[in-house]
């Protein structure tokens, strides 16, 4: 188990402050089942919680989310993948990527997450296919994940946050 988070009276900002830090903090703490907490390294996949009415506060004007619409063409090219990353570790792509860093406008209030067609999408679907998605989600893989400790599922609130500890368990 990650972290319990209750809400009170429906102020939720303690869940999303909570919630942030799982996007945001380089190293969290876990708990596997039966076993005593330990710090690892974050590469959580995917959070999710559906006992909110509002499981994303998604919009336009936001600026922790970029949403990609992207096409299933490349969808387990594993190779193509690999080389993407390959290129993105060679001298040429650093020092052309560390130019355009040097370029960049860092004014407060100049950084935004892009405001993509696909982020509008979600900031303005209805909650109600939101949740009916993440539903599907979570059912598809209740199966698959009832015996992973790094998964927390249980029936009236669904917080799915696959963590890769075996990784950092194994240095």
């Amino acid at each position: 188990m990650i972290q319990e988070m209750r809400e009170n009276k429906g102020d939720c900002m303690g869940c999303m402050e909570a919630l942030k830090t799982f996007i945001t903090d380089d190293y969290i703490a876990v708990r596997p089942l039966y076993a005593n907490k330990m710090t690892v390294r974050n590469l959580v996949e995917l959070i999710m919680t559906t006992n909110n009415e509002n499981i994303l506060k998604t919009s336009v004007e936001g600026r922790r989310f970029t949403v990609a619409k992207v096409s299933s063409a490349r969808k387990q090219d594993n190779s193509y993948f690999r080389n993407l990353k390959e290129h993105c570790r060679t001298q040429s792509f650093i020092d052309n990527f560390a130019t355009y860093l040097m370029n960049v406008d860092v004014r407060e209030g100049s950084i935004k997450a892009l405001a993509t067609e696909a982020l509008a999408d979600m900031a303005e679907a209805p909650q109600d296919s939101i949740k009916a998605y993440c539903s599907d989600i979570a059912n598809s893989t209740r199966k698959e994940i009832k015996s992973d400790p790094y998964f927390v599922v249980s029936e009236d609130c669904i917080m799915i946050a696959r963590k890769c500890a075996y990784e950092s368990y194994k240095e």
